[in-house]
């Protein structure tokens, strides 16, 4: 199995038409266009070696609430997303894995979940938040080890820890020269690890009368 996290400001998706032969049927409500706020999306490929490990739910089901925590997210959509893999399994299978982790995963409370239509084309559209945790990969084999396959740098700290450690840092160098004042003003702030979100840069030049 491989997913594909991301946390997002929100997300659309409608089914347009029919992409197996039998796909799942929908309700009048699903049918039509959902837009989910705050979501935590997870794009899924259920794959053919998945068919043969009996804990394939419960693995999925546990990584996806260890994502939920890390970016402290409320919001799942389960999204079936074949792309991610050249080896899928058989469709009844992933429709059937997709279901059982949507009940399983509605258990707890603290947790909204939505699920888009298995065996359709969607349209879709989505925001992602951009911060460090917000696209995250992950592989589940069928020895039940999950892979972190993000390519980036690992990193062991939730969003909220990585907004903690902001910092602010505010330099002011004056240099003189024979006839010009020169004041250099570097304001930087906000600083997250791998981002900056502000730096403001303010330059003044002015003749001094000697």
């Amino acid at each position: 199995m491989k997913l594909l996290s991301l946390h997002c400001d929100y997300i659309k998706f409608k089914p347009l038409k029919k992409a197996l032969r039998k796909p799942e049927e929908l309700s009048k409500t699903r049918e039509k266009e959902i837009t989910v706020k705050d979501p935590l999306v997870i794009l899924t490929a259920i794959e053919k070696q998945d068919e043969t490990n009996s804990s394939i739910v419960k693995q999925y089901t546990k990584e996806i609430e260890n994502l939920a925590t890390q970016v402290n997210a409320k919001n799942i959509v389960l999204y079936p997303y074949a792309h991610l893999s050249s080896s899928l399994s058989k469709p009844d299978f992933a429709l059937k894995t997709l279901e059982q982790a949507d009940k399983l995963l509605s258990k707890n409370k603290s947790l909204n979940i939505s699920r888009a239509p298995f065996g359709f084309y969607k349209s879709f559209e989505l925001k992602c938040k951009g911060h460090p945790l917000s696209e995250l990969s992950r592989e589940i084999n069928n020895e039940g080890k999950t892979t972190d396959t993000t390519n980036e740098k690992e990193t062991n700290q939730n969003t909220k820890q990585l907004l903690r450690e902001t910092s602010v840092s505010f330099e002011v160098s004056v240099f003189r020269e024979t006839s010009v004042f020169r004041e250099i003003f570097l304001i930087s702030f906000v600083k997250i690890p791998f981002f900056e979100f502000f730096v403001v840069e303010f330059f003044i030049f002015h003749d001094v009368i000697v």
